[in-house]
């Protein structure tokens, strides 16, 4: 009897595994999502990679997650393939699911510090979700490659990058509060002359960081408009009649040893090294 209840316990186990795709090459694609002209390039950007280094990378698009988490399920694929070297533990999956609309970048145990949860899910949601979100999903896994090689490659200055980024951001989100705080001043009825073309200049601001993404672009509309408008608004009565041409300037802009582990033939030669991997990463949705 006790036996007989092992081997039940073991098929549960074996039951609920995932059924892993074979590994065939860098790019698998179980989902047939890219052409092979795409399929190529990404796969030619990877196998340079590794002709560099010994980290391995491979993009998996599956056909579905077979109802697990995408976290769970990159873990597993990642220590079911091996990839990395089982020495370094340095593999990296680039994992998508059409179906589900997920996107997970599941990350080896060897590589967590330097391609770190952060920095995998800057890529994700700052590179890959907005091709997806335009369609363009060969875009957004060939950009992702292009990001994730090089993190890896550039640790420090892809993160001063990133540090730059958020930067500009700050800079943007002072500029905002200024404009915000001066457009609550006029409408309880707080005046002064000075604060006037701030409302027409952040209105500016807006629109270029919209049309641009660009928060520098956007700091220096703001800039220069304020001395622009103030120009124009300077013979304006600081009264609170409410007569001025302020809300006519307003509503006219609102208007508006490399590679020692593994092959990387197209033909199947391509083999994980036996790396490790403890669920570091980060997955998003689009």
């Amino acid at each position: 009897m006790l036996i007989f209840l092992s081997l039940l316990f073991l098929l549960g186990i074996l039951s609920a595994a995932p059924n892993f795709p074979t590994l065939w090459g860098v790019v698998v694609d179980e989902a047939s999502l890219l052409s092979s002209e795409q399929k190529q390039s990404i796969e030619s950007k990877i196998e340079a990679f590794h002709s560099t280094t010994d980290a391995q990378i491979v993009v998996a698009i599956l056909k579905s997650l077979q109802g697990y988490a995408i976290a769970d399920f990159g873990y597993q694929l990642g220590r079911h393939w091996g990839i990395g070297s089982k020495e370094k533990n340095n593999g990296v999956l680039l994992i998508v699911a059409p179906k589900e609309r997920e996107v997970r970048i599941e990350v080896g145990y060897g590589l967590e510090g330097v391609l770190s949860d952060y920095a995998a899910s800057r890529i994700i949601q700052g590179t890959i979700i907005p091709q997806f979100k335009n369609g363009d999903m060969p875009k957004g896994i060939e950009a992702g490659v292009d990001a994730i090689i090089k993190q890896i490659s550039n640790p420090a200055e892809a993160t001063q990058e990133s540090k730059s980024f958020e930067s500009d951001s700050d800079i943007f989100s002072t500029f905002f509060i200024i404009a915000f705080g001066s457009i609550l001043a006029q409408i309880f009825g707080f005046k002064p002359h000075f604060t006037r073309p701030l409302i027409p200049s952040a209105f500016v601001q807006i629109f270029v960081y919209v049309v641009t993404a660009s928060a520098i672009g956007a700091v220096v509309a703001f800039v220069v408009g304020y001395p622009v408008f103030y120009w124009l608004m300077k013979d304006m009565k600081s009264g609170g009649g409410g007569n001025s041409n302020i809300s006519g300037s307003s509503g006219g802009l609102n208007s508006s040893s490399r590679g020692g582990f593994g092959g990387f033939g197209r033909g199947g030669g391509f083999s994980g090294g036996g790396g490790g991997f403890g669920g570091g990463g980060s997955s998003g949705k689009w």
